[in-house]
């Protein structure tokens, strides 16, 4: 059953409030213009906030950063390891950011080894 906002009294502050989208609302501190107040709220149609689009980068851009590091500070034998699997991680999925890299993503490349 989903939540539906309603006012509530704040005796430290003598005032109503609202709790909208994560966030109070201050009603007043009559009761009664605040219930009219909250009513008007209800009936206003709520703004749509346009998500923040994120420079998240390519998985691969941040699997070359860390080959770059693995062959400074590794075995060549250790580069090697994390090159042949993270290559074939990367031509699975090339345009994969970094903030839409789930398990599911692991896993189904995962399911391809024998």
């Amino acid at each position: 059953m989903p939540h539906f906002p309603k006012p509530f009294f704040r005796p430290s502050r003598g005032l109503w409030y609202v709790q909208i989208d994560g966030r109070q609302v201050n009603l007043g501190p009559d009761k009664e213009a605040a219930f009219k107040q909250y009513h008007a709220l209800m009936q206003s149609p709520t703004p749509v906030v346009a998500p923040q689009v994120s420079s998240s980068p390519l998985v691969v851009v941040l699997a070359d950063a860390y080959l770059d590091w693995v062959k400074r500070e590794r075995s060549a034998d250790t580069f090697e390891w994390y090159r042949y699997r993270l290559e074939r991680f990367a031509k699975k999925f090339p345009n994969l950011k970094t903030s839409e890299l789930k398990p599911h993503h692991v896993q189904e490349w995962l399911n391809e080894y024998p």
